[in-house]
């Protein structure tokens, strides 16, 4: 399922033009109107139009790869799946513009799908998935809520543990950016970051985005002993 903005940048709610009518009110009940008068006929014609003419399949196929190029450069496969139908949309659309069944220019189609889609783009943030960009916003939240009452600095904690027994979750290490890198302590990563992430997955997705400072593996901590920890890039953060 695909979730688009409802409102338009437009002045007009969630229309961009109301085609000449007093306001979107009435430009509203209008369409309203005419679509249930003229449900599901364009349709009929559009696949008529189709089966008669088997070569526009072909052309359907070659125009969607090419909007699917143009607009999925460096994207993760989410979106790919995703812009695989934005491209049928864009396709279809100037289909119908050929066949006579839409009174638009050539080309109308496709750029206001495109549109859609850029619009779509900006509500997803980057270019990894979305479990990706849950897991670190999950974590970018604990960081700032518990960072300086859970996440001693190192250094500090090596002189004096007292503050911290009860409520440790790990440490912090300055940075040469006036930052902190995070160590983690494992079973708090497990139970509290990965919250609706496997904990394996959870690691391959910050490693695969350069977020690991280091595999998981064990460290040495003053009045704990050998503790495994996962180490996380203080540019974690700002991603």
């Amino acid at each position: 399922m695909i979730d688009l903005p409802a409102e338009s940048k437009g002045s007009y709610g969630i229309f961009e033009n109301i085609h000449g009518f007093s306001d979107s009110g009435e430009f509203a009940r209008e369409l309203s109107e005419h679509t249930e008068k003229y449900f599901g006929k364009p349709i009929l014609t559009f696949l008529d139009q189709l089966v008669k003419t088997p070569s526009f399949s072909i052309n359907l196929q070659k125009d969607r790869k090419e909007f699917e190029s143009r607009m999925g450069k460096n994207a993760h496969g989410q979106i790919h799946r995703a812009l695989k139908r934005f491209s049928l949309l864009a396709a279809a659309g100037e289909l119908a513009i050929k066949f006579g069944i839409l009174p638009w220019e050539k080309g109308e189609a496709t750029q206001n799908i495109e549109k859609c889609f850029e619009e779509w783009i900006a509500t997803w943030g980057s270019t990894t998935s979305r479990e990706t960009q849950q897991l670190v916003q999950r974590i970018q939240a604990l960081l700032q809520e518990f960072g300086s009452s859970r996440f001693p600095i190192l250094q500090e904690f090596k002189k004096n543990d007292e503050p911290y027994h009860s409520h440790l979750w790990g440490f912090r290490s300055q940075t040469k950016e006036e930052g902190y890198d995070w160590f983690i302590l494992s079973e708090i990563f497990r139970t509290h970051f990965c919250q609706g992430t496997d904990y394996q997955r959870a690691l391959r997705e910050l490693k695969d985005n350069k977020l690991l400072l280091a595999p998981p593996g064990p460290m040495r901590v003053p009045h704990l002993g050998v503790t495994r920890i996962i180490r996380i890039r203080g540019s974690i953060i700002s991603v």
